[in-house]
C-alpha cells in the first residue's frame, strides 16, 4: 500500500507450499511483523518474520 506495507488479502493454493513463498518474500518484511491466516476449516496461524525468515506460530483461543 502507499506507507510500503506488503498486504496479502489471501493465498488460495492447495499444494500446502505457503512457507516457500513467505520465505520468498521474507526479505520484504521488517523483522517482527507477521501474516495472520484463518483456514477454510477454522484453524488459525500465523507467519512472523525474524533472523531466520517466516516462523509458523499456531494459535489457541480460549472462552472465558
Amino acid at each position: 500500500d502507499g506507507d510500503e506495507t506488503l498486504v496479502i488479502w489471501g493465498y488460495d493454493n492447495k499444494t500446502g507450499q505457503e512457507e516457500l513463498f513467505l520465505n520468498a518474500i521474507a526479505h520484504l518484511c521488517a523483522e517482527g511483523s507477521f501474516h495472520e491466516w484463518r483456514g477454510e476449516d477454522g484453524a488459525m496461524w500465523r507467519h512472523e518474520y525474524g533472523p531466520k525468515g517466516a516462523v509458523t506460530k499456531t494459535a489457541t483461543i480460549v472462552w472465558q
